[in-house]
């Protein structure tokens, strides 16, 4: 699964809604690069999600 890559300048941040339909372990990596003149800094987050089968 990969999710949408996108650059932004925006100050708030964006709802992603993740809604995949096959059972299985899946990990959503988020990476920001905030720059301020000379000055670049890169986070990387990960989200760790387990998608079930139905019932």
């Amino acid at each position: 699964m990969f999710g949408p890559n996108s650059t932004s300048t925006s100050t708030t941040l964006p709802s992603i809604i993740l809604a995949p339909e096959l059972p299985g372990k899946y990990v959503w990596t988020v990476q920001a690069t905030l720059k301020s003149g000379s000055h670049t800094e890169t986070r990387v987050s990960h989200a760790r999600f387990e998608v079930l089968d139905p019932p």
